[in-house]
């Protein structure tokens, strides 16, 4: 017998060996068919029971399920911002505690343990986060310990002055005083001008300070130009040299014949000393009839606040009478007649 070669493995095998002891194939020259068995087996196997698969699904593709992997998932961009936000609240906790503590420190030996506490809390997390979170820390520190001392009842606050360097306010000064215009034609008739001579008045007082009483005054004095007897009554009174004040009556018409216009020229003003509220004017009239003017002084007692009246306090003697027609505007515009008008009244 010869050795025969596997057609399958081309393996040699052994003389009168009917099947390859490679591949198992037939190799006798006897046999016709190859006839293939499986390999020795070198373990038995334990019985199971026989696999389930799922029932085939036409039409669709079969996707396998990825298998489950073990590999760690990437870090998240989030956490090192989240830990840096962590640490920064935990430092302010702690800072908060230190500044509502009894020893109410907050020097030098506070702020070195905020800092100790915070690289504490730092080193834990990402080191590549280390850099922004100290220096956001700093700043959440040196807030809080400034709003500590401002709420801290304890904590005294000094003021500062702050000098005052610049001049101090005062009343601007007032204008010079001016004489009226002169009107062109002159005016003989008509109301009167009640006009102040200077300012401030002879007793230093301001001219304006008396006007009203004066324009109250001038009032009455147009009614008596114009023939308004009926109107003057309830406001003129008459203040006789006994003190004894009387009503104006038409038998004391002689004092202030009817005249085309009267002008008050006011001299000096003073508040009353008689108790009342009103000023005592110093008044210079000026009278104007149809071909003359005569100039009078004395004192009017004025108040057009409380009681409405006016006082003529004595006689007005007569300085001028009989002077060609002269507008009041043209006296007070030549400084020697406000001079002799000073002069003669006191």
């Amino acid at each position: 017998m010869t050795s025969e070669i596997c057609p399958q493995c081309h393996a040699v095998s052994a003389p009168g060996q009917s099947f390859c002891a490679v591949c198992g194939t037939e190799v006798s020259s006897g046999h016709n068919e190859r006839v293939t068995l499986p390999p020795p087996a070198t373990a038995a196997l334990p019985p199971s029971s026989p696999p389930v698969f799922p029932p085939p699904v036409f039409g669709a593709p079969v996707v396998e399920a990825p298998l489950p992997t073990t590999r760690r998932a990437a870090p998240r961009k989030w956490l090192p911002l989240g830990a840096a936000a962590l640490a920064i609240l935990g430092v302010g906790l702690v800072i908060w505690k230190l500044a509502g503590s009894d020893d109410k420190s907050t020097g030098p030996a506070a702020r070195v343990a905020s800092v100790t506490t915070m690289d504490a809390m730092v080193a834990t997390t990402d080191q590549s986060s280390v850099v922004e979170t100290v220096v956001a820390e700093t700043t959440l520190v040196e807030t809080t310990l400034v709003e500590a001392a401002v709420s801290d009842p304890s904590t005294t606050v000094v003021p500062t002055t702050v000098p005052v360097t610049e001049p101090p306010v005062t009343a601007p000064a007032r204008p010079p005083w001016s004489a009226p215009a002169i009107p062109d034609p002159p005016i003989f008739t008509g109301p009167g001008l009640a006009y102040a001579i200077s300012d401030p008045l002879a007793s230093g007082m301001p001219s304006d300070q008396p006007t009203p009483y004066m324009v109250f005054a001038q009032d009455v004095f147009d009614k008596m130009a114009a023939d308004d007897w009926v109107g003057v009554q309830p406001t003129f009174f008459f203040q006789r040299p006994d003190g004894q004040v009387v009503p104006y009556t038409f038998d004391l018409q002689n004092q202030w014949p009817a005249a085309d216009r009267l002008s008050l020229l006011l001299i000096d003003a003073a508040p009353d000393t008689t108790g009342l509220s009103g000023y005592d004017l110093t008044v210079a009239v000026v009278a104007n009839f149809a071909d003359s003017t005569s100039i009078l002084c004395g004192h009017l007692y004025s108040d057009p606040n409380n009681y409405r009246e006016v006082i003529q306090r004595g006689q007005f003697p007569l300085i001028a009478d009989g002077l060609p027609p002269t507008m009041p505007e043209a006296l007070l515009n030549d400084p020697a007649q406000v001079a002799s008008l000073k002069a003669s009244c006191n």
